[in-house]
């Protein structure tokens, strides 16, 4: 599969957010184009990422993942 482009990888969250059941927006725009920029738009690496994430976003009892915890969140997340 090739990598996604920044807005297919955007979509793509939203699509799996709202499969999830998701209700609100849980990541800010800005935070989704960092995810492409730090994953390079390769989908495993998006869904562990975005999942490091919203686990972090939880803990900190943040409702929107924001660029710090997506930065947060690479430094506990293998991307290999």
């Amino acid at each position: 599969i090739s990598p996604a482009a920044p807005e297919q990888t955007a979509s793509y969250v939203r699509r799996r957010l709202d499969a999830a059941g998701a209700k609100a927006e849980l990541f800010a725009p800005d935070a989704l184009v960092l995810l492409h920029e730090l994953t390079g738009g390769a989908l495993r690496s998006v869904d562990i990422l975005a999942d490091a994430a919203l686990r972090l976003a939880a803990q900190q009892e943040v409702r929107l993942v924001d660029r710090p915890v997506v930065r947060r969140a690479l430094q506990f997340t293998p991307l290999a």
